[in-house]
C-alpha cells in the first residue's frame, strides 16, 4: 500500500540522488515514426511506497492512454518488470497498430528480448508473460528508453 504522507518526485530510484536542477539532465520526449504509438513505461520508489506508470502516444505527442497504479513491492526489479508486462498489454490491446514500448530498465528489456540472457529469478513469471506477449504480438516492440538520455 502507497503512504499517502510520502510524496516522492517522479522519476525518483532508490539510491539514487534526486536532481533539483534542471541542467544535469536533459529529458526529452522521441516521437514514434509515423503510423506508430509509443508506450513509456516506468517505475519509482520513494521511502516506503512504490508506483508505476505507463504513457502512450502517438507520432504527434497526443496521449492515447495512461496507467498508473501503486506497487505492491519495494524491488525495483520486480515493479519496473510489472510495469513493462503493462505496457505490453496496454501495446497489444491496440490491435495491429506498430507499438513500442519503451523501458530504462536496461537488464530487464535485455532478459525480455533474448533467451540467452539469465532470468532474474524473482522476476521469472512476469519475464516469460512478456516473452509470450512478444511472441504472440509481431506488432509489439519493447526497447531501451533512449528519451532521458539514461539508463540501468
Amino acid at each position: 500500500m502507497v503512504a499517502a504522507s510520502s510524496p516522492c518526485p517522479v522519476g525518483t530510484r532508490r539510491n539514487a540522488p534526486l536532481r533539483s536542477d534542471t541542467t544535469s539532465a536533459q529529458h526529452h520526449w522521441i516521437r514514434p515514426a509515423q503510423n506508430e504509438f509509443k508506450f513509456n513505461v516506468d517505475a519509482s520508489i520513494c521511502q516506503n511506497s512504490s508506483c508505476a506508470a505507463v504513457v502512450g502516444r502517438d507520432t504527434s505527442g497526443s496521449v492515447l492512454q495512461v496507467a498508473a497504479e501503486p506497487a505492491i513491492s519495494l524491488e525495483l526489479m520486480l515493479i519496473e518488470a510489472d510495469v513493462i508486462l503493462l505496457g505490453l498489454r496496454l501495446a497489444a490491446d491496440m490491435s495491429g497498430v506498430r507499438c513500442l514500448v519503451t523501458s530504462d530498465a536496461q537488464g530487464l528489456v535485455q532478459c525480455i528480448n533474448s533467451a540467452t540472457v539469465p532470468l532474474p529469478w524473482c522476476a521469472t513469471h512476469i519475464v516469460n508473460e512478456c516473452r509470450h506477449i512478444l511472441q504472440t504480438n509481431t506488432s509489439v516492440s519493447l526497447v531501451l528508453n533512449q528519451d532521458t538520455g539514461y539508463a540501468r
